[in-house]
Formats: C-alpha cells, structure tokens, sequence
C-alpha cells in the first residue's frame, strides 16, 4: 500500500482539507461523597477538633460526560476536562458566556476555550494518546458515555456551595478527524444545577442525574467509559 501511495499521488485526498468535526459534549452525571474518616485511617482522617485541619473536606467524585460524534465521519476524542465550582465563567477570546450559562455549545472559531473558575470543587481532565484497553475513536454519529472519576480535597471557601448543592457543572472535550489530518474541533457544556443532598453536614452524598432512571445504574469499564445497565 506503501508502494502504491508513492507511485500515484494523485489519487492521494488532501489530508488538510478535513472538514471540521462537529462534536458536542453534555455533563450528565455527578456524584460527590463527603467523608469523614476514623483515626485508624492514615492518611485521610481529619482531626476535626484541630483547627488547623478542620477546614480540609475529603471528597470522591464522579462525573459522567455524553460525548457525542455528529459528524459523518468517524472522530479520533482524547481529550476531556471537567470542573465543578460555585461560579464558573466560559469564552473562547471573543466572546464571553454568561457564569453559570446553561446548553451544550460548539467552539465555531479557532481561539480556544476560555475557562474563569472561582474556588474549584473539583477539577479533573484527561488527555490519552494511548490507553491500554480503551478506544479513542468514535464513529460516525455516535455518542459514548466517558466518566472521570478520583479523590479530592476540598477546601473551607468552596464547601459551602457542595454543602448547599448549589454549583456549576463543566464539561469539554477536543477531536479531530479519525482518519485524515486536520478537522479538529472542541466543545463545552455549562451548566448551574442544585444537587441532591442526603446524609449530614459533614458526611453526605450529592447528586446530579438527567440520564438514569430508577432501575437503571452506571457500570463503569476499564479505561473511562461508563455504560447504563438495567436492573433485572
């Protein structure tokens, strides 16, 4: 194939003239666990009763973003972020979004997204040129379920807004043309939500679902992909 490459250019496409990919990205999921963790925990227990410790909250997180492929061609995606805060603010250079504005947008300019986030909950993203297991291309309209997941520390100006439920969600993620050069493409989601709260002050659960029902739930594979089951 090599040889044949070589011996008609000609029948060689343009690889710099890839269309833009057309992608768009929707935070659909989010979890948060607050814990408080006994002393035999070395480690992760806080001494509460310290005032030089009381004011670092240990937090587990889950976000689950729907990324999807609109394009009629197959996208190579390796990169995502997330961030979840009381005030988050988007632009891309020219044009500055409201905070805390709501939708799924795609980046119709080359000036990169602009991120402005005040007192982080969590910020989290990956980048993978390889992953053992995992499949960074997505094929042609189709939309994929990608978690990130970890343990943070969050800390006394950001806490209240998780206690309160009441925080921002943001997601992006960057492609390009699977198959040829060029056509890349990036796109955000922003949104203010209140989450749900259930448990104490100091040890609770919060919660953002608009993808799951009742009997459904999250498995989650090896690498970032998370898929919906359905309770038998």
């Amino acid at each position: 194939m090599l040889g044949l490459a070589v011996a008609y250019p000609l029948l060689a496409p343009d690889l710099s003239l890839a269309p833009k990919m057309k992608i768009s990205v929707d935070v659909v999921y989010a979890y948060f666990g607050v814990q408080q963790f006994p002393s035999n925990v070395t480690g992760l227990w806080r001494n509460y009763s310290d005032p030089t410790e009381q004011s670092f909250h240990i937090v587990s997180y889950l976000v689950v973003l729907n990324v999807t492929n609109y394009s009629n061609q197959s996208a190579r995606i390796k990169t995502f972020e997330v961030a979840v805060a009381p005030k988050i603010t988007v632009g891309n250079g020219t044009y500055v979004g409201r905070t805390g504005e709501s939708g799924q947008y795609e980046n119709l300019s080359d000036t990169a997204i602009l991120i402005s986030i005040e007192n982080p909950i969590v910020i989290d993203s990956r980048y993978l040129v390889y992953y053992p297991g995992w499949d960074e291309i997505w094929e042609a309209r189709s939309s994929r379920l990608i978690g990130l997941s970890g343990i943070t520390e969050v800390q006394d100006n950001a806490f209240p807004s998780l206690q309160g439920g009441d925080v921002y969600l943001y997601g992006k993620t960057e492609g390009e043309a699977a198959w040829a050069k060029g056509g890349w493409s990036e796109a955000y989601s922003l949104k203010h939500v209140q989450l749900q709260l259930t448990g104490k002050s100091n040890q609770f659960s919060a919660l953002y679902n608009s993808v799951l029902h009742d009997n459904q739930l999250l498995r989650i594979d090896e690498g970032l992909d998370v898929y919906i089951a359905t309770r038998r």
